[in-house]
């Protein structure tokens, strides 16, 4: 049985082809045991993962703690640090 026309016959035929995502770079340094390579892709992966908290679900979090009411709005209404007398006073 013949294998098909676009799978590579050969390991040079693989290797000719760069991998276009991270994580297929990630897998191809893995194979190939380049660990210089590994932890650069690996760093790349976390510096996404940082962006990607902080830019989306930033703004996500802060949305769902604003209509919850459990944070002060800067724009609207600063928040007002009481020192220790005034609590002492609004307890009593």
């Amino acid at each position: 049985m013949a294998a098909p026309p676009s799978f590579p016959t050969s390991p040079v035929a693989f290797c000719a082809q760069p991998p276009r995502s991270v994580g297929a770079r990630l897998d191809f340094a893995r194979q190939f045991v380049n660990a210089p390579s590994i932890i650069a892709n690996m760093m790349v992966i976390f510096a996404i993962g940082v962006l990607v908290d902080a830019l989306v679900f930033g703004r996500v979090e802060r949305a769902v703690l604003r209509r919850r009411g459990l944070t002060v709005d800067e724009r609207s209404s600063p928040a007002k640090v009481l020192n220790r007398r005034e609590i002492v006073q609004a307890a009593t």
